[in-house]
């Protein structure tokens, strides 16, 4: 009201996201991008926050338009790549998200974000070797990465390695415990004991 302008109008936004005011953030955000006189690395970060927040706001469709948006004034910027790779996930378009993955990979080999995801989506493809492939490779670069740990974790249980299952499942819960990555591992872990005692 008294001027402040973008940055004002961009505090606002971001006060809404911490609110859980997903879709209102995002919209601020996207007018606020359209409308910005700033320079366009700083419009690409307004559109890719607006994407976050369309995610958050469980509106894929929108959240992949700023993405992609965003993509086409920044190429260079692994974290975009990523980004846009979790909603084509979160959407069952494994192979376009692998594609995305494989670019942010390209500009940053060692991005282990894009490592776990890369691997969770082969996984859902059944490529089990290249998934694993992955998890290793990003816990080799963050070797107590909990979503490395419980995805491994996920491998090993296909695999019918159920004791090394067990074990990641184990120090997700130790290291996580009270967060849904460590309810999702007690949960598989009750799942293998029925099926033990079942057998």
């Amino acid at each position: 009201d008294r001027g402040g302008g973008e940055p004002a109008k961009h505090c606002v936004a971001v006060a809404l996201i911490a609110l859980e005011k997903y879709e209102e953030a995002a919209t601020r955000l996207d007018a606020l991008a359209d409308e910005s006189t700033s320079p366009q690395q700083v419009v690409a970060g307004l559109l890719a926050q607006a994407g976050q927040s369309w995610m958050m706001a469980g509106n894929l469709e929108f959240a992949w338009r700023d993405q992609s948006r965003a993509l086409g004034i920044v190429k260079n910027d692994p974290t975009l790549w990523v980004d846009r790779a979790m909603v084509l996930g979160m959407a069952g378009q494994y192979w376009d998200s692998i594609d995305d993955l494989n670019n942010a990979l390209d500009l940053d080999p060692n991005n282990v974000e894009a490592l776990i995801y890369r691997g969770t989506a082969w996984r859902m493809l059944e490529t089990y070797d290249l998934a694993m492939t992955d998890i290793q490779r990003a816990l080799e670069l963050s070797p107590q990465n909990i979503q490395a740990l419980f995805e491994r974790a996920n491998l090993h249980r296909i695999n019918k390695d159920n004791d090394l299952a067990r074990q990641d499942y184990l120090t997700v819960i130790e290291n996580s415990n009270g967060t849904p990555v460590a309810d999702a591992a007690r949960a598989n872990i009750e799942k293998m004991d029925v099926q033990t005692g079942s057998e």
